[in-house]
């Protein structure tokens, strides 16, 4: 069985994925969805990533096997370039000449086939992959650092953690839990440079109170800290107040 070298290489790079229904359409759209549609004779499957490529793929059933059109389009003319030459040399290792590939400008067609008759097997199979793709996208916008600064405050039951990171200087988390009349909080900051992470172990130190560890290896400055009696009639609320504080604060400093 042939394979389709394309759509497993541009699923792999967890391609943004739009709703088919425009044929010319260029890789603009910033929302990440999947649309696998399909008939008995047919199936479409469209990707994109936003601002980079867009990819649409029709199969459709000869016979006792899928024929496929493939349609790449890139925003970068010199990376068009570059995947047409790798696509055309793909293309010539199929020595019984069944894969052919056209370029235009920025946009790559190549027609191929499988030798299969499982429309609904091959579309199963498609969403299965665009599954994959939207959850690792999903999981990155929410959990991942974004940009140069990125900041979250989440909170369970008995705890609350804050997550900050400053692209070339540091990343910090921080967790605080609630248990036996007092506040417990663990702090690591791990920096990037050496003399960032020694200059904050000094002040770390410098101002640790009564209750307070600070410790310092390499590159990592951990603080561990107390809050007892005064604090036993407060809610974990203030401690989400507090680092969400934390968070504004270093977001606006570094507009």
């Amino acid at each position: 069985m042939k394979s389709n070298k394309i759509l497993g290489a541009t699923l792999a790079a967890s391609l943004f994925l739009v709703a088919c229904g425009n044929d010319s359409k260029s890789a603009d759209s910033s929302k990440f969805v999947c649309d696998v549609q399909e008939t008995l004779t047919t199936v479409i499957v469209i990707q994109e990533i936003p601002d980079s490529v867009s990819y649409k793929e029709i199969g459709t059933l000869n016979g006792s096997r899928i024929d496929f059109v493939q349609e790449l389009y890139y925003n970068n003319s010199k990376t068009a370039d570059e995947i047409c030459e790798n696509t055309k040399e793909e293309a010539a290792g199929w020595l019984d000449g069944s894969v052919h590939v056209t370029c235009s400008g920025n946009r790559i067609t190549r027609t191929d086939y499988s030798e299969t008759t499982d429309i609904a097997g091959y579309a199963a199979k498609r969403r299965a992959q665009c599954d994959v793709a939207m959850k690792e996208n999903e999981q990155k916008n929410t959990s991942s650092v974004k940009d140069d600064f990125y900041c979250k405050v989440t909170s369970a039951e008995n705890s609350v953690k804050m997550e900050m990171y400053v692209r070339g200087f540091v990343t910090i988390v921080s967790k605080t839990e609630k248990g036996n009349g007092a506040f417990y909080t663990i702090t690591e900051e791990s920096y990037e440079k050496f003399t960032d992470a020694e200059e904050q172990c000094r002040l770390s130190k410098e101002y640790a109170g009564r209750n307070d560890l600070v410790t310092c290896s390499g590159k990592k400055v951990t603080t561990e800290q107390v809050y007892g009696e005064a604090f036993q009639s407060l809610s974990l609320d203030f401690m989400v107040d507090g680092y969400q504080e934390q968070c504004d604060k270093h977001r606006a400093e570094l507009q």
